[in-house]
């Protein structure tokens, strides 16, 4: 904390001027006439004028002292430099803008407040994507949530009890969102962030991330295929610096371990449907979303958004109560090849199986719909998550996160 300067003399001229006047008639009983116009009187505003210019140099003391000892350290007043902030850019529609630069020395002025205007101190190029909302899942599958791999292995279907209550829900045991882009808005995430890996309601760990994106998919937008950084804000922890060098791979020293490679950053192919992890080279500075930072990599030409949605149970009608089957077998029992029927048989055996047969007919269950929200499937969505299942690191006291929506080529 700052050290406060201390107030050694808090003397002012008309406090001075009066406390003297109050003593004349202690000292000088004669003396009566206390206007202005009086020359005693003028003498004393005079004296009491330079008084307190000494208590106002009194009171510097200090702040020289401390600035001629910070000297003898070394150390000296910056100048005075130019306030700065961050700005934040928002496009209007993702979908259709293409990629444009904004120059540096740009004016940039708040809405509410046109006295205070800033300039951008580098140019920036601006791509056509905006993250529009984020949601984590228990598996690997955004679209099929009951989905454990590749080859196609699923849960056990889930029991009337395990199902959400309703669809769409936006938390249930297989999915949760944390974000859906309107609550809060965009711009106001830096003042309410929106947790980055909302626990379930239902206490299931969710370690897969899914950042749904707006985005021009024309390949000349300016979007796919380019090199791109993300950057990424955690609350209450430092901010990344737009600027920053690009980190270069480690000089490794001889028989040092290179680090493992990325393998956490994947996207949906919108030609195969499937996830893919993204390639080329990945410079990752928040250490799988440990901290703040940016992540770099090249764009996929075949980001895309799922195309089909698997009910979380399919629509089930219970076969009709069939009794002919099990009759059929006990007349097989009672009535001999080329012999004559058996009346007495043939009535014990369908006594038999009309009251093994259940009274009640078991009703039909609708199917139970993807719990995601219809309007957020259609956006085209890349995953982060951990290769062998387990949630990525967060820092302590950083459980809430801001994604910045301006991404930079």
């Amino acid at each position: 904390m700052p050290i406060e300067t201390p107030n050694l003399d808090d003397l002012r001229y008309s406090r001075v001027v009066e406390e003297l006047v109050r003593r004349i008639p202690v000292y000088a009983p004669e003396w009566t006439n206390h206007n202005d116009a009086d020359p005693g009187i003028a003498l004393l505003q005079l004296f009491a004028y330079l008084t307190e210019q000494v208590g106002y140099r009194l009171d510097r003391v200090p702040d020289k002292a401390r600035i001629e000892l910070l000297k003898l350290l070394g150390i000296r007043l910056a100048p005075a430099r130019a306030a700065t902030s961050q700005v934040a850019f928002f496009l209007s529609k993702p979908m259709a803008t293409l990629g444009f630069e904004v120059p540096s020395a740009s004016v940039v002025t708040r809405r509410s407040d046109t006295t205070v205007t800033y300039e951008t101190d580098t140019a920036l190029d601006v791509v056509p994507a905006e993250v529009v909302a984020w949601l984590s899942t228990k598996n690997p599958f955004l679209w099929d949530l009951l989905r454990l791999d590749e080859v196609g292995t699923t849960e056990p279907a889930p029991s009337d009890a395990e199902l959400p209550p309703k669809v769409p829900t936006p938390d249930c045991t297989w999915l949760t969102l944390g974000w859906d882009g309107k609550r809060p808005r965009a711009a106001d995430l830096p003042l309410e962030p929106a947790p980055l890996l909302p626990p379930s309601s239902t206490g299931v760990a969710h370690p897969w991330l899914w950042v749904a994106l707006q985005l021009n998919d024309r390949r000349d937008a300016g979007f796919l295929g380019v090199e791109v950084t993300l950057h990424v804000v955690l609350d209450d922890d430092e901010a990344p610096t737009a600027t920053a060098d690009v980190v270069c791979g480690p000089i490794l020293a001889p028989g040092e371990v290179a680090p493992a490679p990325i393998t956490w950053l994947s996207y949906v192919d919108r030609d195969t449907g499937r996830v893919r992890p993204v390639p080329g080279r990945i410079v990752d500075e928040t250490d799988q979303l440990a901290h703040s930072g940016t992540i770099r990599f090249t764009v996929p030409f075949q980001l895309g958004a799922p195309t089909s949605w698997a009910d979380l149970r399919a629509a089930t009608v219970p076969e009709p109560l069939d009794a002919c089957h099990d009759l059929a077998g006990a007349l097989a029992a009672v009535v001999p090849n080329g012999s004559a029927v058996d009346l007495t048989g043939f009535h014990a055996a369908l006594a038999t199986a009309l009251s093994g047969s259940p009274p009640v007919l078991v009703p039909p269950k609708p199917a139970v719909g993807h719990p995601l929200d219809p309007k957020l499937r259609s956006r085209a969505p890349s995953r982060a998550g951990s290769a062998s299942g387990r949630c990525p690191p967060t820092a302590p006291g950083c459980e809430s996160a801001t994604w910045a929506s301006t991404w930079s080529a």
